[in-house]
């Protein structure tokens, strides 16, 4: 988020600092999703489907934003400092546009974070300030040059399957992530191959006609993971183990007289609690090994 004097409150004053020649595909994206999920909302909430339109809002700020732009943004960051300016002031748009969508749902949060984030004046209430209309954004994003084409929001949600898709296979830090796509296929890979290995944790991409072991069919081809033993299994044992070793020392716990006896009711409520919890992780985990 900016340092408060350059939001000079409004959104479009905030877009005006968005050089959109410094923004890729990603950058447009998000601020197309931004756009999709306020004509969303806007449809849910005139339905008197309140619990809908939260869902929805809570789903782009987890998924899209937090889980995906604000990681991209960081990796970008570490090797493109000039990029600071212009991506801060795409988060600061995305951030002050879902403070008010969120305002009818958390008023009292929303309202400190929108005096925090210096998106107002110090004693403006939020419920009152005019939010825009999906209609509105539309023409700023457009007039702005940010508008994200019907290609790149296929680039980037193929990007995402992608990334998705190797987690799923549960990549070792520093294995090799083998491929086997067409040519086109190959060549995007290739252009966001910095992106993946960083939030896959993978050390390489490499073409393999015949993977060898678990893939993920993804629309850029054949995935596999190398390196990692057992395809994840390794990891997955590793939490198995500090799993059990929490469900040994919860159960010794409530079997333990002395604690029963002295402990408050919240507190023995607490550990059988957890101890349902790591049960039911437990048998998360070992589900994947049947």
């Amino acid at each position: 988020q900016g340092d408060g004097t350059e939001n000079c409150l409004s959104f479009e004053n905030i877009l005006l600092r968005v050089d959109s020649q410094n923004l890729e595909d990603v950058d447009r994206v998000i601020l197309n999703d931004l756009l999709a999920v306020t004509e969303l909302v806007d449809r849910l909430m005139d339905n008197y489907e309140f619990q809908g339109a939260l869902l929805a809002l809570e789903h782009f700020f987890r998924d899209d934003y937090c889980d995906w732009y604000v990681e991209v943004c960081k990796i970008r960051l570490r090797n493109h400092a000039a990029l600071r300016r212009p991506l801060l002031a795409v988060q600061d748009c995305i951030l002050r546009h879902l403070l008010q969508l969120l305002s009818p749902f958390i008023p009292f949060v929303t309202q400190e974070l929108w005096r925090q984030l210096h998106f107002g004046q110090e004693e403006e209430v939020l419920h009152g300030v005019r939010r825009l209309s999906a209609a509105d954004l539309g023409q700023l994003f457009a007039s702005a040059g940010v508008a994200a084409s019907e290609s790149e929001r296929k680039t980037i949600g193929e990007l995402r399957e992608v990334i998705g898709a190797v987690r799923g296979l549960r990549p070792d830090r520093g294995s090799t992530l083998c491929v086997h796509a067409t040519e086109e296929h190959g060549k995007m890979l290739h252009k966001f191959e910095g992106l993946i290995l960083a939030l896959t944790h993978c050390s390489s991409i490499k073409n393999s006609e015949n993977p060898c072991s678990a893939v993920a069919i993804t629309s850029w081809g054949t995935l596999a993971v190398q390196g990692n033993v057992g395809d994840g299994q390794e990891q997955l044992l590793r939490e198995l183990e500090a799993i059990r070793k929490n469900i040994a020392a919860n159960r010794a716990k409530l079997e333990n007289k002395e604690f029963l006896d002295r402990a408050p009711a919240n507190v023995i409520e607490g550990a059988r609690r957890l101890l349902k919890e790591n049960l039911a992780n437990e048998e998360k985990i070992l589900r994947q090994f049947r």
